[in-house]
């Protein structure tokens, strides 16, 4: 597995998708250091592969690292697609901090919005629909009566995509 961290700087992204699925199957401790080395590849899907490929049960202490480059001004810039690959990831990793992280986001609507706020609620949206806790379900039901008309719709599709715990949630 360690060898597998020379294609980090391979030019042919076909080879790199390979080693990504390879490194998937591998749930080793050095393969989700590797996966992480791959967030970083120039390459939008590369990037994207790499955070649906990473495990978030053995995320750990990564959950600090990707919530502090996710709260970046670089990462704003992103594409729609990546920002809701990486908050999806946090969302799956259940961690706290990452709950606070997208709770934050979520609810962060200032009266001037750009499209990389609106783009970064939504993703938060799709991850705190991932995290399934209560918690992440009662953020979601915040956001659902909001001002922001997308983000309300995206908090409520993710409530409906949601399976119903015992009935208590309000639709």
């Amino acid at each position: 597995i360690p060898h597998l961290s020379a294609f980090l700087s391979f030019p042919n992204n076909d080879i790199k998708l390979e080693v990504l699925h390879t490194l998937a199957r591998t749930r080793d401790a050095m393969a989700g250091r590797i996966l992480l080395g791959f967030l970083k590849d120039p390459d939008e899907e590369i990037r994207i592969q790499a955070t649906m490929k990473l495990d978030p049960a053995g995320a750990g202490a990564r959950v600090q690292q990707i919530v502090h480059e996710a709260a970046g001004r670089e990462f704003q810039a992103k594409s729609l697609k990546e920002k809701e690959a990486v908050l999806s990831f946090l969302g799956r990793t259940r961690a706290p901090e990452a709950l606070d992280f997208l709770s934050r986001t979520l609810r962060r609507a200032p009266l001037f919005a750009s499209k990389h706020v609106l783009e970064m609620r939504l993703a938060a949206a799709a991850g705190l629909a991932g995290m399934g806790t209560d918690e992440a379900l009662a953020a979601l039901q915040k956001g659902a009566i909001g001002r922001t008309k997308r983000v309300r719709e995206a908090c409520r599709a993710a409530l409906e995509s949601l399976p119903p715990a015992g009935g208590s949630i309000v639709r």
